[in-house]
This record gives C-alpha cells, sequence and structure tokens, in this order.
C-alpha cells in the first residue's frame, strides 16, 4: 500500500469518524454523567473538572479535552462540545482500524475484505448506539483493549503496557482483561519488568491529577460505577442469561401511557450486589488454565481470548446494553480479520444483530418484546461464546468440528480457510 493511499485511506476513515459523530451525537446521560467536567472545563475551572465524579476513567476525560477546547473557539453549546469530544473517542477507533488493515494486507488478506474490516470497526450500528446514548468512551476503550493485545502480538511491550493502562483508565469494565493480558505478556515473551514499570507509570500519570484535586470525589466515583444501584423492580436486561431465569411480577409504578402496574423481571438484590465483581474475578479464573498451557497456544489465541472475557462480561452482566458489546466486536473483529480469509462474516453478523432483535421485536406482536429480544440475543451469542471456549479450551475437538465442517460444505470452507494456524 504506497503512501499517498494509506493517507486517503486515513482520511477517509476520519471524514467517517466525524460525520457519525455530528449525524448521531446526542446527548443522553452526558449531560448527567460527563457533561458538568467538560461545561467546568469550558468555564476555566480546571480543579471543578479534574474533581468530577463521572462514572467513568480519567481518561476518557482526558482524551476528549483537546477536541472540547478546540469546539470553544467558535461558538460552541454543550451539544456541540459533545459531539467534538466523541470525534476524539472515535478517532481511536480509526487509528485501530488503520493498524487491522495494515496486519491484515501482511497476512494476504485482500483489499475489499480490509475495507469492509476498517469500515465496521470504525461505523456499526453499536456505535451508533453509543454515541445516541451519550458514552462515546466505550468507543475509545474498545480500541485501547483490542490496540494493547495487537501491541502485544507485535512485541512491544512497552506500547502494549500504556494503551493497556488506558484501557484501565478509560473504563473500569476494562478490568477483565488483566488475564488476557497477562497471558500475553507469557505467549509473546514480553520483558515482564518493563511491562509492570510501563503500565504502572502510565496509570499514575492519567489517574494522578484527578486524585491529587479531590481524592475522596474520585474514590467515590470510581467506586460507584463499579456498583450497580439496584431498585426493588430494576428489570433484568434481554441482552443477558439472567433475563430467562429471573421471575416475572407485577409493579406498580407511577402512571405511564396509562398504565400504573408494569410486569417486569427484576434483578435479585444478591446478584445486583456481586455481578460486576463476579465478571472480573471469572475473567481471571477462566486465564488460569490458558496459563497453564500457554507454550501450546497459537499467536493468535489470546485476542481470541480476549473476546472471549468480553462476550462473556456482557452476558453475564444483569443490566446489559447493547453497546457494551463495542469491546467485544473489536476484538473478535480483529481475530477474524487476522485469522479468517474473506471479508468479516462473524463480525459483520454480530454488528447488525441488534437492528434484527428490533425488527423481529416490532413484528413479533404477540410476543413480549424483551422475550423477543432475549431469545434472538441468546441465539446469536450463546453458539459464538461455545466456539470460542472450544477452540481455545478444548483445541481437539475443535479441529474435528472443522474438519467435519469441511466435507459437509467444502465450498464455504474454502473461501473461509485459515490464514494462520490454530
Amino acid at each position: 500500500m504506497g503512501r499517498l493511499a494509506k493517507f486517503a485511506g486515513f482520511g477517509v476513515l476520519a471524514g467517517l469518524a466525524v460525520g457519525m459523530s455530528v449525524r448521531y451525537g446526542s446527548l443522553g446521560d452526558y449531560e448527567a454523567d460527563a457533561g458538568p467536567a467538560f461545561e467546568a472545563l469550558s468555564a476555566g475551572r480546571w480543579r471543578e473538572f479534574f474533581g468530577s465524579d463521572a462514572l467513568m476513567g480519567p481518561f476518557a476525560l482526558l482524551a476528549r479535552v483537546p477536541f472540547v477546547l478546540a469546539a470553544n473557539l467558535g461558538d460552541a453549546g454543550m451539544l456541540d462540545r459533545y459531539r467534538w469530544g466523541a470525534v476524539g473517542c472515535l478517532l481511536a477507533s480509526v487509528v485501530l482500524a488503520f493498524v487491522i488493515v495494515r496486519l491484515m494486507r501482511r497476512a494476504g488478506q485482500p483489499a475489499w475484505a480490509c475495507a469492509i474490516a476498517a469500515v465496521l470497526l470504525v461505523a456499526n450500528p453499536l456505535v451508533v448506539k453509543a454515541l445516541q446514548f451519550g458514552h462515546p468512551e466505550e468507543v475509545l476503550g474498545a480500541a485501547l483493549c483490542a490496540g494493547a493485545m495487537l501491541a502485544a502480538m507485535g512485541r512491544m511491550g512497552i506500547m502494549a503496557a500504556i494503551l493497556f493502562a488506558l484501557a484501565l483508565t478509560t473504563k473500569q469494565w476494562a478490568l477483565v482483561i488483566v488475564g488476557p493480558m497477562v497471558l500475553a505478556v507469557l505467549v509473546y515473551g514480553l520483558p515482564r519488568r518493563r511491562f509492570a514499570v510501563a503500565l504502572a507509570l502510565t496509570g499514575a500519570a492519567v489517574a494522578g491529577p484527578f486524585v491529587l484535586s479531590d481524592p475522596g470525589s474520585y474514590l467515590d466515583a470510581q467506586n460507584r460505577a463499579g456498583s450497580i444501584p439496584v431498585t426493588s423492580w430494576q428489570p433484568a436486561s434481554p441482552y443477558s442469561v439472567w433475563y430467562p431465569v429471573t421471575p416475572a411480577k407485577d409493579v406498580r409504578i407511577r402512571p405511564v401511557d396509562g398504565e400504573s402496574v408494569v410486569r417486569v423481571r427484576p434483578v435479585p438484590p444478591f446478584v445486583a450486589a456481586v455481578a460486576k465483581k463476579a465478571i472480573v474475578l471469572a475473567a481471571l479464573l477462566l486465564a488460569i488454565p490458558l496459563l497453564w498451557r500457554h507454550r501450546r497456544l497459537s499467536a493468535a489465541d489470546p485476542l481470541l481470548f480476549l473476546a472471549f472475557v468480553l462476550l462473556l462480561r456482557c452476558m453475564l452482566d444483569p443490566f446489559n446494553n447493547p453497546y457494551y458489546h463495542l469491546p467485544f466486536l473489536a476484538a473478535f473483529l480483529a481475530w477474524e480479520s487476522l485469522t479468517v480469509r474473506g471479508a468479516p462474516l462473524v463480525g459483520l453478523g454480530v454488528s447488525f444483530a441488534f437492528l434484527l432483535q428490533t425488527g423481529l421485536a416490532e413484528s413479533l406482536t404477540s410476543v413480549a418484546p424483551y422475550t423477543t429480544h432475549c431469545v434472538t440475543y441468546l441465539a446469536w451469542s450463546l453458539p459464538l461464546l461455545a466456539f470460542m471456549a472450544v477452540h481455545l479450551y478444548s483445541p481437539a475437538l475443535g479441529h474435528r468440528l472443522r474438519a467435519r465442517f469441511r466435507r459437509a460444505l467444502p465450498s464455504l470452507s474454502r473461501t473461509r480457510a485459515a490464514l494462520a494456524p490454530g
């Protein structure tokens, strides 16, 4: 790929990121979450900015500062500042797409497959959801997680540690990737001391100003971000394994659309109390068998394990949202693009699965909408999770299943041939 083509491709993706932010950016949770911090910043109240109680990590705020300040050069309102800040978050996915395309070309992928993967990483329905709900930092966190693993795969230990630290200081859910990153350090033979030092120094540099500005506020915000406030009727998300196993009950609420009683599936308080901590613990425990046999793993297995724990995190979260899947999607798209020839069809399907669920829920009026969402979600997420588990934990079984697949569908298996062993 020539230098001019690279610049042109990057420019197209950057333009796409700007267009996505302008077209779909709406305040959503931003007004009550990150918005006050950037309003304080715009008024020159830096201490108030660093003392923000936004439910996100400090880098999720710092990454947007140059873009918000640029917006303030004109006559910008809160929505303008939000959209400019969102551009900063989406540019991280542009850089990730650019890196993945370069690796795909080295692996022999056709240019058209590279173009599909790049566009899908920057502009997909889940990015739209994140922008509409006021959470562009989810895109930033997703790009940093996948980028850290790709840097580790390239034996760039210091860069991997820096990106890992930035991910941890962007969103608290990034704790679930500790296991995959430890596995990556062992599989790729990264220098452990330098990795640990770079990780600690980067984390301290990012979080330091916020901690020093108001230690109590910082710790309180991080604690609230890691817990789930629950009412007695908080419904389970249909995008989780908890929805089908949670009993339904009628709950009396203030009248909405003429109804004062709604039927919901409330999350049990004990589940809400331990869910996030249990997800992090599960991700660490699932890393142990892979750490035990790390010398026998393929080069791409840590990247697949990253996608595996990020999807598991979504399925086990009782209050899961569609845009929570962005980190999983980025990791899985990277793995599929670098290991399977052709377009990332599974990643493409996952990207648009939520649109399909919404369409089915609107069409099947005889079935409760949440039930349709849940059945459709589990219909693709459970098999995909099982596929990744078999590939990681029982490779012999995976080889036998792939052999049967090749015999049953020889033409399709040729087009989806592996680019790399394992």
